[in-house]
């Protein structure tokens, strides 16, 4: 599968978004991926709500990109 130069981008900008949201909410600049709790997904995406983004953007770019790299994380055990 051949991914648009610019979705890479904006994946990549939502995932450091996200690791650097989650360094500042755990209090150290990394953080295991199997530690990340849902209740920790669950207040990202409240925060992203709250500065008025829509819940189809939340849904179709912030966490697919997170759950991309979750996932490739596990599958490859990663973390």
């Amino acid at each position: 599968m051949k991914i648009a130069p610019k979705t890479l981008y904006e994946y990549r900008n939502h995932q450091q978004l996200f690791a650097d949201w989650i360094a500042i909410r755990k209090n150290t600049p990394h953080f295991p991926i199997k530690k990340i709790t849902r209740q920790d997904i669950s207040d990202f995406i409240d925060e992203l709500l709250q500065k008025g983004l829509s819940n189809q953007t939340v849904q179709l770019k912030y966490l697919s990109s997170i759950y991309d790299k979750t996932h490739l994380a596990m599958k490859h055990v990663l973390y």
